[in-house]
């Protein structure tokens, strides 16, 4: 339903020794220096490989004798985070283990504490373990329990839910301009930033703005699917259902159809994109989509923003509390409705 990133992040590392390493890996990344934490944004890594991520948190750890923290947000339906040390995994953690039908739907964690210590934060694992345990639908979005888990363990919570395509499309300078980036094994060189807006990239390999969300486009369109009930084109009734939806059902709807399908490509060169059928070429009108721009697209296409009242709009811009309760509340809802459709096999 949303940001697709991987990066590791250390508490103290030398950003030139890690680089070193990373260029003869023969990894493509970029390496950042963020306030307390040195991040690592890796391209293969990038793709969802969580053994590419697993092994690649082990190389770093073992070589830079550090404590290394791999985190993937898929789809901010899942938050999966390992600590390795010395190469070893010793804490690791799914918040939604039944997402990949292996398990259930209360978050799997061992040796919180292990986390804590690792960035010098014993005390805060109380606080840190309550927040892993909490339920997918109290909270939203993954990328915020990202966010919060990085401020309890003194780290950037922008840079923390960044990944290597994110970063090439420039969202580190905007997050971060001041940073510290090493570029390895050819990762294009990014251009210097204003603290005001986001920043184009500086090759043209890069993505183009236009192909990638950024956190807050996603945030917003996130918000008007929650609020919105739309009533479901003809001919699209296979894919979505029939009648009036949930905006955020029939995004869930739509993401499973892709899975079942085969039609999300997560390792095209430009980022995920969506190959599109015959019902998918008819909900977006092309053969191919990014899937950096789907939540944004898919939320004009069916009429989310324009199935709210005004006020619901303006709450959804401008973050107001009240608006974003009922938000979190729609999606626990949601979720609930794509169970019960999962288990219909619907």
């Amino acid at each position: 339903m949303g940001n697709f990133y991987t990066n590791l992040v250390m508490r103290v590392a030398d950003l030139d020794a890690v680089a070193s390493l990373l260029e003869a890996e023969g990894r493509r990344a970029y390496v950042a220096k963020v306030g307390m934490g040195t991040f690592v944004y890796d391209e293969r890594c990038d793709r969802q490989d969580l053994a590419e991520l697993r092994g690649l948190a082990g190389v770093v750890s073992r070589e830079c004798g550090t404590p290394v923290l791999a985190a993937c947000n898929h789809d901010d339906d899942v938050l999966w985070l390992a600590l390795l040390e010395n190469g070893l995994v010793v804490s690791d953690y799914n918040s939604f283990p039944a997402y990949f039908d292996r398990g259930g739907d209360a978050p799997e964690l061992n040796e919180v504490a292990r986390i804590c210590a690792a960035f010098g934060a014993m005390e805060r694992v109380a606080e840190l373990d309550g927040l892993l345990r909490t339920p997918r639908a109290a909270i939203g979005l993954e990328f915020e329990r990202h966010q919060k888990l990085a401020r309890l363990l003194g780290l950037s919570p922008d840079a923390a839910i960044l990944g290597y395509t994110y970063v090439r499309n420039g969202e580190l300078g905007y997050a971060a301009p001041s940073t510290d980036v090493r570029c390895v094994g050819g990762a294009p060189i990014l251009a210097p930033t204003q603290n005001s807006s986001p920043p184009p990239a500086a090759n043209e390999a890069a993505l183009p703005a236009s192909q990638q969300e950024s956190i807050e486009d996603v945030r917003l369109a996130m918000g008007a699917l929650a609020l919105s009930e739309v009533e479901i084109p003809a001919g699209l009734e296979p894919l979505l259902g029939q009648g009036t939806v949930n905006g955020l059902v029939a995004l869930g709807r739509l993401q499973r159809y892709l899975a079942a399908h085969g039609l999300l490509d997560l390792g095209a060169a430009g980022g995920p994109v969506v190959r599109a059928d015959f019902l998918v070429q008819l909900l977006f009108a092309s053969d191919e989509v990014s899937y950096g721009t789907l939540i944004g697209s898919f939320a004009d296409r069916i009429g989310a923003w324009s199935s709210l009242r005004e006020e619901e709009r303006d709450g959804i811009r401008s973050g107001d509390p009240a608006t974003r309760s009922r938000v979190i509340e729609a999606l626990g809802r949601s979720l609930r409705l794509l169970a019960e459709d999962r288990l219909k096999g619907g």
